[in-house]
């Protein structure tokens, strides 16, 4: 059994693939000291960088897309299109997070508008998650730019958290790598849609 503490994408009930370790092995690479530290008191998964590793994982600014776990994530068809034109806007300002941002919407599941889910992080969604390094939780509002206020809770969907938080649901977790090069790792706890929404 592996320590605890481990990101929950790494947790297997058997042993991994040849591949699977190659893949893994260069993620964890480039997570924090103490995960580090417990692969190597676990013996099962020795840390070997290379530096065909550290290339890939400069060119992953933001996450690693390799990992055979990411969380499915689902958005609303009018979300996914503005989402688009805001981060094609935005690109030479904020280049790794609108890449990041690009990338989650080309993989979400698109779905009507009038459809709605229970616990779906969408635009003006209210969001309550915990940082699973720190073990904080926060409750915020995630919003457009022109609506973003730090101070007020409301978190513009061009920040690292918002664009990682959009398409999740409750019970969902994520790993990203910020532009800084930090490794966060966000679960959503509860997700109430946007008030308009609200029956």
């Amino acid at each position: 059994m592996m320590p605890a503490g481990f990101p929950r994408t790494a947790r297997m009930a058997r042993s991994p693939s040849p591949e699977q370790t190659a893949v893994w092995t260069c993620h964890f690479a480039a997570t924090t000291q103490r995960h580090e530290m417990a692969l190597r008191r676990n013996g099962n998964y020795p840390i070997r960088r290379s530096a065909e590793c550290d290339r890939g994982l400069k060119e992953n600014m933001m996450i690693s897309y390799q990992h055979p776990e990411l969380p499915p994530i689902s958005l609303r068809m009018g979300d996914a299109d503005r989402l688009r034109n805001i981060a094609e806007a935005a690109s030479r300002k904020y280049p790794e997070t609108t890449d990041f941002l690009a990338r989650e919407i080309e993989r979400a599941e698109i779905l009507p508008d009038e459809r709605l889910l229970p616990g779906l992080v969408t635009m003006n969604s209210e969001v309550t998650f915990r940082d699973d390094i720190s073990r904080e939780e926060r409750t915020v509002v995630l919003v457009y730019p022109d609506a973003a206020n730090v101070d007020a809770g409301r978190i513009s969907i061009l920040t690292p958290i918002g664009a990682a938080l959009i398409g999740l649901s409750a019970g969902q977790t994520i790993e990203f790598q910020t532009p800084g090069g930090r490794w966060r790792a966000l679960t959503v706890l509860h997700a109430n849609p946007p008030r308009d929404d609200r029956r």
